[in-house]
């Protein structure tokens, strides 16, 4: 199959609408595209861009290493019934485990939160609370007790992993509350009751801020019109629960994505509108994580008028732009890269060849500027993005650098 295909398809996708659309010019410039090709299910690459994870459902959750592609790490998930959840599977800040839960949300098996060593492939379940396999079928008991764990977000520091936890009470399904646990194993601590009554509200990625002041979580329930679903904040000073963001009318629950390198930002997305045909909405958004305000990304108007058009995004790993892949026509993704601090977007990445758009499978921008995009037949784009960014290794606010640099900017409307 072609994998790479070069046409000029339109043009970009931006943040807002600037007076000129024309991209920069030979700042920010990407490697000739490589592919991780992998018959099991690639996922995301670690945050230091050495390594890449690969789900083979059922069997086994392996760590590659890049750009060699050299199996370094592997465990087995056939001795006992070890289900991951390919959204759940996380990288350590420092590169070096894997924190994974479980489906038992989808598939009624046990969900615990395991961590995997991604040079020695050990496997340590850190949530143990004695049951295997299907949560109907566990023998004589008829009304068991036992705990469905999901949406594992690392400290940033790396000592601990938080998670979502639904307590089954001698079958009674209880709440869902936010707890903690030592990364090295040890007694979990619960830090909110995020529902008393509903079970699995915490359901996709969780993500920290960078200083560790915050938790944000995305609560989602199948009841429509409850006005908790959103994207929320846990102050770990406080211990308050705040929504951030509610339910769109037109374009449904948001579901969170990223948190910037500052922490002063969040991407979300809007999955559930691309099945209702809403392809002309770029269906991502900024959120500002200090009032909640939400800043829509848009596509230039000519694509606007013309072709439907796809949309995901990603922070630099300074924080100083965005990547965009954007997909306006059938599955071939322009990849675009947006500074912020100067307002000039750059077409890094002409053309690739059946880009995935899926939360599961997060495009990524790595630190050692690696870049990796998902395709829709098991393999992975990568690319490495040179000229684009600080040196400083200090993080970018985008709060400032969007209402500073970006005209029209605070004007925005959702």
């Amino acid at each position: 199959m072609n994998r790479l295909r070069w046409a000029a398809i339109v043009l970009a996708a931006v943040l807002i609408q600037i007076p000129d659309w024309t991209a920069a010019q030979g700042v920010p410039v990407a490697s000739p595209l490589q592919f991780f090709e992998s018959v099991p299910q690639p996922l995301s690459v670690s945050p230091d861009g050495t390594k890449i994870a690969v789900l083979d459902p059922h069997t086994s959750l392996c760590v590659f290493a890049l750009p060699a592609q050299q199996e370094v790490a592997c465990t087995s998930l056939e001795e006992q019934p070890i289900y991951p959840r390919a959204e759940d599977i996380v990288w350590s800040p420092d590169s070096s485990r894997l924190a994974f839960t479980e489906m038992g949300y989808l598939t009624g098996d046990d969900s615990d939160l395991w961590v995997l060593d991604a040079v020695s492939g050990a496997l340590t379940n850190l949530t143990d609370d004695g049951c295997i396999g299907s949560l109907f079928s566990l023998g004589d008991d008829a009304n068991p007790t036992f705990s469905i764990d999901s949406s594992p977000a690392w400290t940033p520091d790396g000592q601990f992993i938080s998670f979502g936890r639904s307590d089954i009470v001698e079958g009674e399904r209880g709440g869902t509350a936010l707890f903690q646990i030592p990364a090295g194993g040890g007694p979990a601590v619960k830090l909110a009751t995020v529902s008393e009554t509903e079970t699995g509200v915490v359901f996709y990625r969780s993500a920290w801020s960078a200083d560790g002041a915050a938790l944000y979580f995305t609560y989602n329930t199948p009841n429509p019109g409850d006005q908790n679903t959103g994207i929320w904040a846990y102050d770990t000073q406080t211990g308050q629960l705040t929504q951030l963001i509610g339910s769109d009318e037109r374009i449904g629950d948001p579901i969170l994505l990223q948190v910037s390198p500052a922490g002063d930002s969040l991407l979300v997305w809007y999955p559930a509108a691309l099945q209702s045909g809403q392809m002309a909405d770029p269906l991502i958004r900024l959120i500002d994580a200090a009032s909640g305000e939400i800043r829509p990304l848009e596509l230039p108007p000519p694509v606007q008028a013309t072709l439907p058009a796809r949309i995901v995004a990603t922070f630099s790993p300074d924080g100083a732009g965005l990547l965009f892949l954007l997909v306006p026509v059938g599955n071939v993704g322009q990849l675009w890269t947006a500074d912020l601090a100067t307002g000039e977007y750059t077409r890094v990445v002409q053309g690739i060849d059946d880009t995935l758009l899926d939360p599961q499978f997060p495009l990524s921008w790595a630190a050692n500027n690696l870049v990796a995009v998902p395709t829709a037949h098991g393999a992975v784009a990568l690319t490495t993005i040179s000229g684009f960014g600080t040196d400083s290794g200090t993080p970018v606010s985008l709060r400032e650098q969007i209402t500073t640099h970006i005209p029209g900017w605070d004007s925005a409307a959702a």
